[in-house]
C-alpha cells in the first residue's frame, strides 16, 4: 500500500519537530554550568516547540520575544549561582545580549503594528 501525501506530510512534520527539540536540548545541555549540572537550577523552559506557519511574522516576533525573555531570566539565574567570577560574567553577558535582542524584537513588533495600521 502506498502512503498518501497527507501521511508523508504528517511524518515530515513529526520528524522536524523531533529534530528541533533534540537540537535545542543539545544546545541547552552543551552550555550548562557546573551549578546547573549539580541541580541548583531547576525547571524546564516554557518555550513552545512548533513549526510556525509561513507568513506569520507578527506571531513569530512575539514568540521570539518570549524566548529572549526566558533566556535572559535563565542566564541571570545561572550568573547568580555561578561558582566563579568568570562564569558569572559570561552568563551576565548572555543575559545582556538576550535583553538587547528582546528590545530589538519589540521595535520590530511596533514597526509591524504600524504597517498593519
Amino acid at each position: 500500500m502506498q502512503p498518501t501525501i497527507v501521511t508523508i506530510i504528517i511524518l515530515t512534520i513529526i520528524i522536524r519537530l523531533a529534530a528541533g527539540v533534540l537540537h535545542e536540548w543539545r544546545q541547552r545541555t552543551a552550555g550548562r554550568s557546573v551549578a546547573a549540572e549539580r541541580g541548583k537550577l531547576g525547571g524546564e523552559s516554557l518555550r513552545r516547540r512548533y513549526v510556525p506557519g509561513m507568513g506569520d511574522e507578527q506571531h513569530k516576533t512575539e514568540e521570539l520575544k518570549v524566548v529572549q525573555t526566558e533566556r535572559e531570566a535563565e542566564e541571570r539565574e545561572r550568573a547568580q549561582s555561578a561558582l566563579d567570577e568568570d562564569e558569572a560574567a559570561q552568563h551576565e553577558r548572555r543575559a545582556d545580549k538576550a535583553r538587547y535582542l528582546r528590545k530589538k524584537l519589540e521595535e520590530r513588533a511596533e514597526s509591524e503594528r504600524r504597517l498593519d495600521d
